[in-house]
């Protein structure tokens, strides 16, 4: 016989039903019940775990792979930290715009390595792509409303 989840009683379909079956006053079975909700194809039975299929498989492999974006990003946090420059996102967005083609291959390439081996740091990594950071856009100087507080 197929059966429902552990957690059907708890469910709002189970609650409901185990309802009908205390008000009924014995008269309803509340297994009964089920398998012939499971048989009216009103419930669906729960699926069975395949007790050969590996579970520890799936955890594993749970790293998200790197991009070539999350690379760079990586490397504008790094590279702003060693140089004591702030590097705002629009800014970010405008280094990776001016990139040719072959920046972003070679930054693929270093995405690829670290996703490679997930000891390996990027500052170790060697013929990254330069960081020219661009003046920032007359909008972006004012900051955000947290930095401009009204001091007295």
């Amino acid at each position: 016989m197929m059966s429902v989840s552990k957690t059907f009683k708890n469910s709002i379909a189970g609650q409901v039903l185990a309802l009908a079956v205390e008000q009924s006053g014995g008269v309803l079975d509340f297994d009964a019940m089920v398998a012939l909700a499971l048989k009216k194809e009103i419930l669906k039975p729960s699926k069975a775990k395949d007790p050969k299929a590996k579970t520890t498989s799936n955890s594993t492999d749970k790293r998200k792979k790197t991009s070539k974006w999350g690379a760079f990003l990586r490397w504008c946090k790094v590279y702003s930290v060693w140089e004591g420059i702030k590097i705002k996102r629009s800014q970010m967005k405008a280094i990776w715009t001016a990139y040719e083609q072959a920046d972003y291959d070679r930054w693929q390439e270093i995405a690829d390595l670290l996703a490679a081996d997930g000891s390996v740091n990027i500052r170790d990594v060697p013929n990254k792509p330069e960081i020219v950071v661009p003046p920032l856009d007359s909008d972006d100087e004012s900051g955000s409303e947290s930095e401009s507080g009204g001091e007295d």
